[in-house]
C-alpha cells in the first residue's frame, strides 16, 4: 500500500478532555501586582502632564509680565527724565520759561534760624480779637 493511503485510513484517536488546572496564587498576584504597577504609571504620566501644562501656562504669564515689567519701567524712565518733564510742561501744560528780569537769587549763605512761636490760648484769642474789633471802632469814631 502507498505511504499516503496508510495514512487516511489510520483511525483518529480522540485526545483526552484536559484535566482542570488550578491558577496559582503567585501568578494571580503578579497579575495584580502588575496591573497595579501599570496603572500607577499611567496616573504618574497623567499628573507629570498635568504640571507640564501648568508650568507653561506659568511661563507664559511670567513672560507677559516681564514684558509689562520692561514696558512700565520705560514709562518711568520717561516720566523722570527731565527733558521729557520739560516738554511736558512746555507743550502740554503750556508753561514758559521765566524771563531775565524774573529770577531772583537768594542768598543763603547766612546762618539758619528759625521762630517759634507760643501758643495762644482760646480764650487769649478771643480778648485779641476784641480788642482789635474795641480799636478799629474807637479809630472810626475818633
Amino acid at each position: 500500500m502507498p505511504a499516503h493511503q496508510h495514512a487516511i485510513s489510520k483511525p483518529r484517536t480522540k485526545t483526552a478532555a484536559r484535566a482542570y488546572m488550578r491558577v496559582s496564587p503567585f501568578a494571580v498576584a503578579s497579575f495584580l501586582g502588575a496591573s497595579a504597577l501599570l496603572l500607577y504609571i499611567v496616573f504618574t504620566c497623567m499628573q507629570i502632564s498635568v504640571v507640564n501644562v501648568e508650568n507653561n501656562k506659568l511661563a507664559n504669564e511670567l513672560s507677559k509680565l516681564k514684558n509689562e515689567e520692561r514696558q512700565l519701567s520705560k514709562q518711568l524712565d520717561n516720566l523722570v527724565d527731565l527733558g521729557g518733564l520739560e516738554a511736558y510742561a512746555q507743550y502740554e501744560l503750556g508753561m514758559v520759561k521765566p524771563e531775565r528780569e524774573q529770577i531772583v537769587y537768594i542768598d543763603l549763605s547766612g546762618k539758619d534760624h528759625g521762630v517759634v512761636y507760643e501758643e495762644e490760648s482760646f480764650l487769649d484769642s478771643v480778648k485779641a480779637a476784641f480788642s482789635e474789633a474795641w480799636d478799629w471802632v474807637c479809630g472810626l469814631a475818633g
